[in-house]
């Protein structure tokens, strides 16, 4: 059985649209904050009163701001293609994938200006890039002699260096899963990845080729060879994830241990300080009220 489609050279094309960055609110200058509207003492015993839920929640914001930093966080992006039944002996996967992360243009662009990209096979745009590509991956794929088995060789590799959080990766894993058309893919996190390239210690911002057909491959990221559970006669889905690894760091660990063994102190000392703020604006309001006093006895 041929596991692959036709000869052709056209790449099967993934692209993966950057999310709208998150609209963050500005907050009230001090000519016209809140703060300025309101007594200062008032403020205070808000504070005061408030401190305690704050001071918790304060706390929590803090932790998982550590933890952030100080474990591994996976991001993980999904991408499919449909597998068709070509005939009895021959299921479509493609020979070549070429996948794009960008800012792509919600329709197709005939008309192109300064640095959009149209991306199609044969003149047919598919979908236009709006400026600079954030990730390119084209990887071909062998088959083996015996038409069994398949392998996964990297031909070109380029990453900006951060996930679509806008951390920094220090590696990246791509996985994949056949699923045939009787299972749903729509709860990705269920399916069965089976890893199979690693790239580490790439620099960013770097284009890097490893090699083609005609030349011969850098074959140091190339995937194990791995026979696909597919049944000619049923359609599948192919389905790759990318898993954008950050490792923790080692600084936020050691803050991490230390924040764990102070936290009870941490809180105290908080509660504390707001007792002691309570305190010493009790005894302003006592000094006005003093001199208001005074005032009004000598009229």
């Amino acid at each position: 059985m041929s596991i692959f489609e036709s000869e052709s050279k056209s790449p099967t094309k993934l692209f993966i649209n950057r999310p709208e960055p998150t609209v963050q609110t500005k907050g009230m200058s001090k000519s016209g904050g809140l703060t300025n509207m309101i007594p200062g003492g008032f403020v205070i015993e808000l504070i005061g009163n408030a401190a305690p839920k704050l001071i918790e929640k304060g706390l929590e914001v803090l932790s998982s701001t550590i933890n952030k930093f100080a474990d591994t966080d996976v991001t993980k992006t999904p991408l499919k293609r449909n597998i068709d039944i070509l005939n009895e002996t021959e299921v479509s996967i493609p020979r070549n994938i070429t996948i794009i992360r960008g800012d792509f243009a919600a329709k197709v662009i005939k008309n192109l200006k300064e640095k959009e990209t149209a991306f199609g096979d044969e003149d047919k745009h598919q979908a236009t890039l709006m400026g600079h590509e954030e990730l390119r991956i084209e990887i071909d794929i062998r088959q083996s002699d015996d038409k069994k088995s398949i392998c996964f060789q990297p031909t070109k590799y380029f990453y900006n260096g951060v996930d679509r959080e806008k951390d920094t990766i220090d590696e990246i894993v791509l996985a994949i899963a056949f699923v045939p058309v009787s299972d749903s893919i729509i709860n990705v996190e269920k399916l069965t990845f089976k890893s199979f390239i690693h790239f580490e210690n790439l620099t960013a911002h770097t284009q890097y080729e490893f090699g083609s057909r005609v030349d011969g491959y850098d074959a140091n990221h190339a995937s194990s060879w791995m026979q696909p559970n597919i049944d000619p006669k049923v359609p599948y889905t192919l389905v790759i994830e990318i898993q954008e690894i950050r490792k923790g760091n080692s600084f936020a660990k050691l803050l991490q241990t230390v924040y764990d063994e102070n936290k009870t102190y941490i809180k105290d000392e908080l509660d504390a300080k707001v007792a002691l703020l309570k305190e010493w604006n009790k005894m302003k309001e006592a000094e006005e009220k003093a001199k208001k006093d005074k005032g009004n006895d000598t009229n």
